[in-house]
């Protein structure tokens, strides 16, 4: 995985140099997109060394808290940005797994696009997926997973909108640090969004 300065400095918790760098990056064409991408590519790696024990949980609160803030920084420059109509989405992190940023990221890239999003929260259990998915109806299910061992869970939501009838009636989207295309694949989700930004243009594809 190729990371860039912005990335290396949410793996090393270096506030200052993180933001400086990305008040610069927000100045260029695709600005918004190149920090929100240096963000994910961070993430993944503080997830990755959280996972192999090489990070405790206080270095995963550290970094998710500057990543925090470098998207508050380049969240004013996606606001120019084009939107196609507005859906109805609902999101959420599965049972067992506690990670929210890239899950916070993408609701952040939804709503300031106009679509109205449903956030059910972390640690998820599939019955509530389904008790939400009839309440509001939305066109499309976003799953986040962070952790290898909350993977069944995303399997548990896709057969439990199933055995309630309601699978036929959504779109179902897998992201998050464990989430890979073979594993999205494997739970019977529609797509992997390997980023807020691939999520975002999966969805925005399924709602022309």
């Amino acid at each position: 995985m190729k990371m860039d300065e912005i990335a290396r400095a949410i793996v090393e918790f270096d506030d200052k140099k993180a933001k400086a760098l990305a008040t610069k990056a927000l100045k260029a064409p695709n600005g918004f997109e190149a920090v929100v991408e240096s963000i994910r590519v961070g993430m993944e790696e503080v997830g990755r060394l959280y996972e192999s024990k090489e990070y405790f949980l206080s270095d995963l609160i550290m970094a998710a808290a500057l990543a925090q803030d470098l998207f508050e920084m380049a969240k004013p420059y996606l606001t120019e940005r084009a939107r196609p109509a507005k859906g109805r989405i609902l999101v959420g992190t599965v049972q067992g797994s506690v990670h929210s940023m890239g899950k916070s990221i993408l609701i952040s890239i939804l709503t300031s696009g106009g679509y109205e999003v449903h956030d059910l929260g972390a640690d998820v259990p599939a019955e509530k997926f389904v008790e939400k998915v009839r309440e509001i109806k939305p066109q499309v299910v976003g799953l986040s997973v962070g952790l290898t061992q909350a993977l069944p869970s995303v399997k548990k939501v896709v057969e439990a909108l199933k055995a309630a009838g309601l699978r036929d009636q959504v779109k179902v989207i897998l992201g998050g640090n464990a989430a890979t295309e073979e594993r999205a694949a494997q739970a019977g989700v529609d797509a992997y969004g390997a980023s807020a930004i691939a999520g975002l243009r999966i969805i925005d594809s399924w709602m022309k």
